[in-house]
């Protein structure tokens, strides 16, 4: 299911390719679990901690299983082309984070290539980052990454670079943004209920990079990709099995909140009704957050929509929000 009328379309493109950034704590972990909980998941031990609250024991249990140490991005390039290769299953992937597993990278590569062969460690990590591209798309999988945030500042000859992920420098930053379809950051919205996380996504905007290569998210959204690339038309997480329930009371709370019932009042009502018949309180807040999104986005202009404000209101566009929550 779908709310995007071009679904067919997209659903036949590649999956994409996705780095969300922020600040540490923001819950960028907790939603890539909870969008595709049946993920490969590269990372160091204990990033996955904060999702136990909401999968509950037994799913996080599954969760651990499926997931692998990876101390660099070679190493995450060979995890990648086994997926490719048939090696392991076809599962979404994600790599917690690159921020750590670029510096690594890096520090290998400045270990290995003497200081007048710069150009040489340089091709060689394009050349990593492009086979991790690679094999992302011959795995026929979503890759999800999640990364630091860096600030907007001035280079050596006080020129203006742009913010965004961080990657360990301005050159590696440039090379992973580049073969990423989307970019989002995280920000906080401390009005925004139940959880004050958002994702922003401004292409425009001179002071950050950000990428939406699907036009799955224009401005602000919810911070739950599983809804945004729902509402794109295509790679929506599979349901651990004995929670497919949860989709059919998402879609309950997205057509009570759209009708313009109060999220509170909502929350406060299905909760504990879903409580009261056996459901954990982890997978009902599950439901009720992917509802409170669905509904959202479902009202939300899109693309298009967000064009034509701009012109109708000529140079009276709001400027985005920073990622601190107040503007810069």
């Amino acid at each position: 299911m779908t709310d995007n009328h071009a679904a067919p379309a997209a659903a036949l493109g590649d999956p994409p390719f996705i780095c969300v950034f922020g600040d540490p704590g923001t819950g960028k972990t907790l939603d890539s679990v909870l969008s595709w909980p049946d993920s490969y998941v590269l990372c160091l031990p204990g990033s996955l901690m904060g999702a136990r609250t909401v999968v509950g024991d037994a799913l996080y249990q599954s969760v651990l299983a499926n997931t692998a140490r990876v101390d660099d991005l070679e190493q995450a390039v060979a995890f990648v082309e086994s997926v490719a290769s048939g090696q392991y299953a076809p599962k979404p992937i994600l790599i917690d984070d690159i921020t750590v597993l670029s510096d690594a990278t890096l520090t290998k590569l400045d270990a290995f290539y003497p200081s007048n062969k710069v150009f040489q460690k340089w091709a060689h990590y394009d050349k990593i980052v492009q086979s991790l591209r690679s094999a992302g798309r011959r795995a026929q999988v979503p890759v999800r990454m999640t990364a630091h945030r860096r600030d907007a500042g001035k280079d050596d000859f006080g020129a203006t670079v742009r913010g965004g992920l961080e990657a360990g420098g301005k050159r590696a930053k440039g090379r992973l943004e580049a073969v990423l379809d989307i970019v989002y950051g995280v920000y906080q919205d401390t009005d925004q209920w139940p959880h004050p996380s958002r994702y922003v996504c401004r292409p425009h905007d001179s002071r950050m990079v950000y990428k939406d290569r699907m036009h799955a998210l224009d401005g602000t959204g919810p911070m739950n990709l599983r809804e945004i690339m729902r509402r794109a038309g295509g790679y929506v997480g599979t349901r651990p099995a004995g929670l497919e329930w949860l989709d059919d009371v998402a879609e309950q709370v997205a057509d009570r909140v759209a009708a313009g019932t109060p999220v509170q009042t909502v929350y406060a009502e299905v909760m504990p009704a879903l409580v009261e018949q056996g459901a954990y309180k982890g997978h009902a807040y599950w439901a009720l957050r992917d509802g409170f999104a669905r509904a959202e986005l479902r009202t939300a202009g899109d693309f298009f929509d967000q064009v034509l404000a701009e012109a109708n209101a000529p140079g009276d566009t709001e400027a985005p929000p920073s990622l601190s929550g107040a503007l810069s």
